[in-house]
């Protein structure tokens, strides 16, 4: 069998942080219980060392997710409010850090803490 590529391991990993974000089951924004909620990132998911990061996630429903692009200052005070200044502020110092992630470990992490979720 062969081994999936790095790109097909990172899209898997995506789903899986996704669907853990999304599991609060409404936009932490508004409220909204609509059925187009989205995982959003505080720290942008370019950054591979935050990108699968749960405490980097947020669940917003569509229209507070293109507001929190739209307005990135006041939505970086809204996710401020949510997770505090110092978990922010983890992940913006953790964010630099330019590394290669295992995503069969990061993977299997988010298996573990959704299987813990159930």
């Amino acid at each position: 069998m062969l081994k999936p590529t790095r790109r097909a391991l990172k899209k898997k990993a995506d789903k899986l942080w996704a669907e853990i974000v999304k599991s609060v089951g409404r936009c932490l924004k508004c409220g909204s219980r609509d059925k187009q909620l989205q995982a959003a990132h505080i720290i942008s998911r370019r950054f591979t060392n935050t990108r699968h990061d749960i405490r980097n996630g947020l669940c917003l429903c569509a229209a507070c997710h293109r507001w929190a692009h739209d307005y990135p200052t006041a939505f970086g005070r809204f996710a401020e409010s949510l997770r505090g200044r110092e978990t922010i502020e983890q992940l913006e110092k953790q964010s630099k850090f330019l590394t290669k992630p295992d995503y069969e470990a990061v993977i299997a992490e988010l298996m573990a803490l959704k299987s813990s979720m159930i």
